[in-house]
């Protein structure tokens, strides 16, 4: 039945009938099944106060919310914000950190949470936040940022969870006193792992103003800088950061030294080119540089820099038609 609803077959009423018969599904990995199915795609995925969202909501119930990890991030993909905060009572911070599935998807859906209230985030929200950003599988805590910078990212970000997010920071800098703590002196986990500390950079900066941001970025980008000797896929989150902070002219002088490095390097800085492009002023004297490093990531001879120039080569104000046939035919 499950597979069926994945595939599209039952209309929405076969589903409602599917749904009020979950009870007589007996087996816990039966009725992953279903969940799975449910949360699988936003065509059948249940809306809020509908009858179906109530059916599948009852069954999570009588198989026990909190006793299975999998069939919980199902329902909490499936269900959506009112199934959080069942997970967490029956679960806790201890039964969130034991495990990742059901974790992964408590941070995806964390996002949603009534976060701006007027009085501030209920104190099971900010537990809840605090607990993921502290998992022991960093993924969950990266997870849990970036959405937070979705969700704030043209909003005042509410200080309760300003205040968990640059704690979590502090304790992810290695060489600070203090640091991968917690209040009772414990290690934190994953204290140092670079991605995080980037995905909390950006979660913080997100809803800075705009000539604030710049500053506040400076001061902490240098230090990031270093993680990409050891990991070079993090350009990918440090090139955006950096186009809010430097010249253009700055900006396509890493990205040209990216492009001769080949590799992954090579691939963020030809993807990082559009955003430069499209912030120069018409007429700039750096669009015959653009198009320069454009011709350079073909002449390469590498898919991965090639593909990402796409953009830029249908562009006719960078590439205009005549000029793009005489080059390349």
């Amino acid at each position: 039945v499950g597979m069926l609803a994945v595939a599209g077959v039952p209309a929405p009423d076969d589903l409602m009938r599917i749904a009020a018969r979950t009870g007589d599904v007996r087996t816990s990995e039966a009725a992953k099944g279903l969940a799975y199915a449910f949360s699988r795609t936003a065509r059948h995925r249940p809306e809020p106060g509908r009858s179906l969202h109530e059916a599948l909501a009852q069954a999570w119930q009588r198989h026990g919310v909190g006793r299975d990890p999998e069939l919980d991030a199902w329902m909490v993909r499936g269900l959506g914000v009112s199934a959080i905060d069942s997970v967490w009572t029956r679960a806790g911070a201890s039964g969130i950190a034991s495990e990742s599935v059901r974790a992964m998807e408590l941070a995806r859906a964390a996002r949603d949470l009534p976060l701006g209230e007027a009085d501030g985030p209920a104190e099971t929200h900010l537990a809840m936040i605090e607990a993921l950003l502290n998992h022991p599988n960093p993924a969950v805590s990266v997870m849990l940022a970036d959405g937070l910078a979705a969700r704030f990212g043209a909003d005042d970000m509410p200080e309760p969870v300003r205040l968990r997010l640059e704690a979590r920071l502090a304790d992810a800098q290695p060489d600070m006193p203090g640091a991968g703590t917690g209040q009772d002196g414990a290690a934190l986990p994953s204290a140092s792992d670079p991605e995080l500390r980037l995905a909390l950079v950006q979660a913080l900066a997100a809803p800075l103003p705009d000539s604030v941001r710049r500053v506040w970025l400076q001061d902490r980008l240098p230090d990031l800088a270093a993680s990409l000797d050891r990991n070079p896929y993090l350009a990918s989150r440090m090139a955006p950061l950096w186009t809010q902070t430097e010249t253009p002219t700055q900006t396509l002088d890493r990205f040209a030294s990216w492009l001769e490095q080949g590799g992954v390097l090579a691939v963020q800085a030809v993807t990082g080119l559009p955003t430069v492009w499209a912030e120069l002023p018409e007429g700039s004297e750096q669009q015959e540089r653009i198009k320069a490093m454009v011709r350079r990531a073909i002449e390469q001879g590498e898919r991965g820099p090639a593909f990402q120039a796409e953009p830029l080569l249908m562009d006719p104000s960078l590439f205009p038609l005549s000029d793009a046939f005489d080059r390349w035919f």
